[in-house]
């Protein structure tokens, strides 16, 4: 589920600056949004998947021409207006990347209907639900709780994987996952969360809410899932320069629905998120890579059991 997508320019470009023109080593103009580069990594795990969406304009009328040039299943609502454009520029020398995004069209009372009544009708044929990124600007805040009710209704797990008052707005609403990253998590709970302890304890606060699993990711240090009964935390055996950190969120959280769908245990689960985690990151553009490359990963992934409440 993917409310806001748009097509994305990755450009990466040596010894960027904020003044005098530049001219791109390379380039990817691709379709992205955290529902579609969610999809594109489990499809590329070998997985079945239909994104759902909203498309405007010659955006996204790329968007869909792309997305069938990709092989990847889409149901797009078609609105007024332009898709949101998103745009990164990396330099490889410093590692470090900026990321412009627009903000999407308002798309109206009607097509948001619209796109609950597609979703309503996809549900009776998919295995698991992925909600993410941010909705249009005039979409109500509780959309995606609209959608995690729909989800629990028709027996469906859901994940979460969104932000500000999309988050907020949802989180009642108990999502079979929450994947947020540890300032979304500060957000939930009006708290800074800036260490491992800190997480796992506002994990666990949201577990007892009813949330089935929190998986936060954590950037370098991997990630850590807490269940009421377990709380695992993976990451890497030693960090690696990462080309682009853009999308190994949305990487991670496709790892571990693969994962569930896989018949995996938590640990199984987590493994493999901080694979295609780690494989996306050193791809250039979002979800850019197969399986083999993010099995090539599964060794070097260090996971420990950590009480509810653990020390830094």
């Amino acid at each position: 589920m993917c409310l806001n997508p748009g097509p994305d320019k990755v450009y990466e470009v040596p010894g960027f600056a904020l003044t005098g023109a530049r001219r791109p080593s390379r380039m990817l103009h691709c379709v992205g949004g955290k529902g579609v580069n969610f999809a594109r990594v489990l499809a590329r795990l070998g997985h079945d998947v239909v994104i759902l969406g909203i498309s405007a304009g010659h955006g996204g009328r790329f968007m869909e021409d792309s997305l069938d040039a990709e092989g990847l299943a889409f149901r797009m609502v078609h609105a007024p207006g332009e898709s949101r454009l998103a745009t990164t520029i990396m330099d490889p020398a410093t590692g470090v990347h900026t990321e412009v995004n627009e903000a999407g069209p308002a798309v109206g009372e009607a097509v948001i209907a619209e796109v609950l009544d597609v979703f309503r009708e996809l549900l009776p044929g998919v295995d698991y639900c992925a909600i993410g990124g941010s909705a249009p600007p005039d979409a109500p805040d509780g959309v995606y709780a609209t959608m995690i009710e729909g989800c629990h209704e028709a027996g469906v797990p859901v994940m979460l994987d969104t932000n500000r008052n999309w988050l907020t707005g949802a989180v009642h609403a108990r999502p079979t996952v929450l994947k947020p990253n540890q300032a979304e998590l500060g957000t939930i709970l009006g708290r800074q969360v800036s260490t491992l302890a800190e997480a796992v304890a506002a994990g666990r606060a949201l577990v007892d809410r009813g949330i089935g699993t929190v998986l936060v990711t954590l950037g370098e240090e991997g990630a850590v899932a807490i269940t009421a009964d377990e709380c695992l935390h993976g990451k890497l055996d030693e960090p690696v320069r990462a080309l682009s950190p853009v999308g190994s969120g949305d990487a991670t959280a496709a790892g571990y629905v693969a994962g569930v769908l896989e018949g995996r245990d938590l640990q199984g689960r987590i493994g493999l998120a901080i694979a295609c985690g780690t494989a996306n990151a050193l791809v250039f553009g979002p979800g850019m890579f197969g399986r083999a490359e993010a099995e090539a990963w599964l060794d070097r992934v260090v996971i420990r059991q950590l009480g509810m409440e653990t020390s830094p």
